[in-house]
């Protein structure tokens, strides 16, 4: 798995920094994961950072069911 937090803005719109504007590149955070012997593909919707501990659980097959998350 790999991902990222969010972007700064480096005077592309006018300013520098972040908390200013809602343009792609600082909103957009990276998730990629690579799951063998499945293909690639893109999921579509929202999603937050709250899904990637149950997902990874879920994914290991480690029994969460004792524990609580926000995410899905």
């Amino acid at each position: 798995m790999i991902t990222s937090d969010h972007g700064d803005a480096f005077n592309e719109h006018g300013f520098i920094n972040h908390g200013q504007a809602l343009y792609r590149e600082l909103l957009h955070v990276p998730l990629l994961v690579y799951i063998p012997n499945l293909p690639p593909r893109e999921v579509d919707g929202a999603v937050t950072p709250l899904d990637i501990v149950p997902t990874m659980a879920d994914l290991a097959g480690i029994d969460v069911s004792d524990l609580t998350f926000e995410g899905e």
